[in-house]
């Protein structure tokens, strides 16, 4: 565990992330990864009319990008998952 405790703010690590429901094959990523979905919307990107485009972060998640970067700043909903310590920088465990 020590060596995520100076990462354990990123969503990958985080109980709450989970892969998409629509995770057919083409949606997967080249190491055949689902894409991630927040349920708390932190990936959302609001639009001017009010409309919200829902994010799914990719690869982000695993080396996290400044999408993910802001979505994750100060999320009061963080909660460090169990299997955190199991994680790869390029994997989770799935659920």
């Amino acid at each position: 565990m020590a060596e995520i405790e100076k990462a354990e703010q990123e969503c990958r690590y985080c109980v709450h992330l989970v892969p998409h429901p629509g995770d057919e094959k083409w949606l997967k990523d080249a190491n055949g990864m689902p894409p991630w979905r927040c349920p708390f919307g932190r990936f959302n990107d609001p639009f001017k009319d009010g409309a919200v485009k829902r994010w799914f972060a990719w690869n982000g998640i695993w080396r996290p990008n400044n999408e993910v970067a802001k979505a994750q700043v100060n999320c009061p909903r963080f909660e460090l998952h169990p299997k955190a310590d199991k994680f790869t920088s390029s994997g989770r465990v799935l659920p």
